[in-house]
């Protein structure tokens, strides 16, 4: 039989600095490896995969940006992928290890906390839990520079898919993308 499945992966990052700072893993060469190598079998056995990442994370900066986006370059290479990137960014939790930490980042990063207390306040609470600055390297106008770089790789993000996948990114996660001849 055909089963449609979608398999996640939370990859977070594709920068070793991050994977450690998120304490994703104690190994985030290996992690990273081991899921390229998962990816690409997936991708040749056509199942759906995707990988989420999360930016603007506390300790993010121009340089863990550039690893990350170094790091899917090489992958989207390799085309008739199944593999879909899928970024959010960070969103602050109340009672995580980052809540309970916030000297910490603010003091070795120069992560900026905007709305420490979001949960309290009347406005609107999804947008308020991302009014954050990661690190002093990514203030002001460098805030959205992982969006910046995201809009960069959409054409290779969308030329590595195979037809099924893209079809399938477009329905579920890119909307926009129904409009690019690819989709018919």
């Amino acid at each position: 039989k055909n089963i449609k499945v979608e398999v996640q992966f939370g990859v977070e990052s594709c920068s070793p600095e991050m994977l450690n700072i998120m304490k994703k893993t104690k190994q985030p060469e290996k992690f990273l490896q081991r899921f390229l190598e998962i990816s690409h079998i997936m991708s040749e056995k056509k199942v759906l995969h995707r990988a989420n990442l999360i930016f603007n994370h506390p300790g993010e900066t121009r340089r863990t940006l550039d690893e990350t986006f170094s790091f899917i370059e090489t992958e989207l290479k390799n085309k008739d992928s199944y593999l879909i990137w899928i970024y959010h960014r960070y969103m602050h939790f109340p009672g995580c290890e980052l809540d309970s930490n916030m000297e910490y980042y603010s003091r070795k990063f120069g992560s900026q906390f905007l709305k420490p207390e979001w949960w309290k306040s009347e406005e609107d609470q999804y947008e308020a839990s991302m009014q954050f600055v990661p690190s002093s390297d990514l203030a002001g106008d460098n805030i959205y520079l992982w969006d910046k770089m995201v809009r960069e790789h959409t054409e290779a993000l969308k030329s590595s898919l195979s037809r099924k996948a893209f079809r399938f990114a477009a329905n579920k996660y890119f909307l926009d993308w129904k409009d690019d001849p690819r989709y018919v």
